[in-house]
């Protein structure tokens, strides 16, 4: 019989340890039966050993324990149950730790499959753009092109394939373009003055050319959340303006007296926006007077916003942030934009391109950025005209007609305000300009006239949209009947 704790009278046990028969004594934390070489030794206690074993004399160990006999394993061996796998392991199984029995909670199987899945986390977040996530976009079937900002955000509407019915093409003289369903009526002017704005509903088939429409204001908006910041979007402009795809890389390219400037801004964005090696740099060309930049994460950045062929605007930068359109639109026209006039002969920003569907989706994201610009459609016919060849002389190429998108009235000064320059010739010219004005530029009253109106081929309508309020449609305000 065991006695009191401490007693030298008290009976010790026998139990086979290593091939021999030992004296074996019960822990009074553990309560298992072990050898007496696994206590502390001490003059006073039963068998002249601690009343407790080594391991739960141990730092972690002193407190209650929850040491068990592994399965499948000798009597005498110690395990325990892992955190994580659930599984009762011997105490080999485990590494030296603060755990109970002097071991780590986790196993060592369990604690290995965890390092590799945070090296595998570690080596996605590394390679991750930050602020931008590879959203699913409608395919071509499903996206209808018509967009709205019922929601405080822009979202593209898709075919209702289940409510069909004659479809309106509207397209008025300053190139905002439409289909509208015959189920809805369109917000019509019928007398503007300076002090005020009669407005009536007019159904869509009694629509008449010549008609002033109205157009979404959104000078007073709140900035939209969405993928994307400034500095990208500013990347991502440059690239659609001067830069380019070429082969498996997307580039920036600047000319003239700000190519170093604007290589340097363009390093340090990609470097704490998208991330790039140390050593990333511009390459200077001398025959053009060019310097280019590629990079790999720009790159990447230019697939994630689904464009890898072509120059464009895609539905994943239309559904961007607030503050990516405002970058992306500096990064434009920095490359291609232009200030030009006088006040006494009108004062505009410009912005050439001969693709007539990139200018559209350029104007109507200006919209959602309260900037009402006008496009005028062939400004310069196609033809052949004597350009560089690359190689020091010139060469004829055929070139298509050009198309020029004008911001003008006190549309310039919101569009310094919110989107400026960052080329230092094209920004200061802008600020002298407006600092020079003798008068306030004429106001803009958010119109639009309709230049010509047919019947469109498709017969669809569209779902998601609640028509109890008056929305927009492209920027052009309707509500349904």
């Amino acid at each position: 019989m065991v006695g009191k704790k401490g007693s030298v009278h008290a009976k010790l046990t026998k139990m086979e340890y290593k091939g021999e028969i030992v004296d074996a004594k019960v822990c009074n934390q553990c309560k298992l039966i072990k050898p007496l070489e696994h206590f502390y030794k001490a003059p006073n206690g039963i068998g002249q050993r601690r009343p407790k074993c080594i391991s739960c004399m141990s730092p972690t160990g002193r407190k209650i324990t929850k040491i068990v006999e592994a399965v499948g394993c000798d009597y005498h061996q110690l395990g325990k149950q892992c955190k994580i796998c659930k599984k009762i392991l011997p105490l080999k199984d485990f590494y030296k730790g603060k755990g109970a029995g002097g071991t780590s909670p986790n196993c060592k199987t369990c604690i290995r499959e965890r390092a590799s899945e945070e090296r595998k986390i570690r080596s996605l977040e590394r390679k991750k753009i930050k602020d931008v996530k590879n959203i699913d976009i409608l395919s071509k079937e499903d996206y209808s092109n018509i967009w709205t900002m019922q929601k405080g955000s822009p979202q593209a509407l898709l075919y209702n394939d289940k409510d069909t019915g004659d479809i309106f093409k509207v397209i008025t003289k300053e190139g905002y373009e439409v289909l509208i369903p015959h189920t809805y009526k369109i917000c019509v002017i019928t007398k503007q003055t300076r002090y005020i704005q009669n407005a009536i509903w007019k159904p869509i088939k009694d629509l008449e050319v010549g008609d002033l429409i109205t157009l979404l204001n959104l000078r007073d908006i709140q900035p939209w959340e969405g993928n994307g910041n400034f500095d990208q979007g500013w990347l991502v402009g440059e690239v659609l303006g001067d830069g380019g795809l070429s082969g498996e890389y997307a580039y920036l390219a600047f000319w003239g007296n700000s190519q170093q400037e604007l290589t340097k801004i363009s390093v340090e964005r990609i470097k704490s926006n998208l991330g790039a090696r140390v050593d990333l740099a511009g390459t200077y060309a001398a025959l053009h007077d060019r310097t280019s930049i590629k990079s790999s994460k720009l790159t990447e950045l230019i697939k994630v916003l689904g464009l890898e062929k072509i120059k464009d605007i895609s539905p994943q930068i239309e559904m961007s942030s607030y503050k990516f359109y405002r970058g992306l639109m500096r990064g434009l026209f920095d490359s291609d934009g232009s200030v030009q006039g006088t006040q006494e002969k009108g004062v505009s920003v410009r912005l050439h391109q001969s693709n007539l569907p990139f200018l559209q989706k350029v104007q109507r994201m200006l919209l959602r950025l309260g900037i009402v610009s006008s496009i005028y459609k062939n400004r310069r016919d196609a033809g052949y005209r004597l350009l560089p060849d690359g190689k020091g002389g010139s060469k004829l190429y055929f070139c298509q007609a050009q198309h020029e998108l004008v911001v003008a009235n006190d549309n310039i000064v919101r569009f310094r305000d919110i989107i400026g320059f960052q080329e230092p010739e094209k920004k200061q010219r802008l600020n002298d300009l407006i600092n020079n004005f003798k008068r306030r530029p004429n106001r803009e009253r958010f119109t639009a006239i309709v230049d010509s109106i047919h019947l469109d081929r498709q017969s669809v309508n569209f779902k998601d949209c609640n028509m109890k309020a008056p929305i927009d449609l492209n920027g052009i305000i309707v509500r349904k009947q």
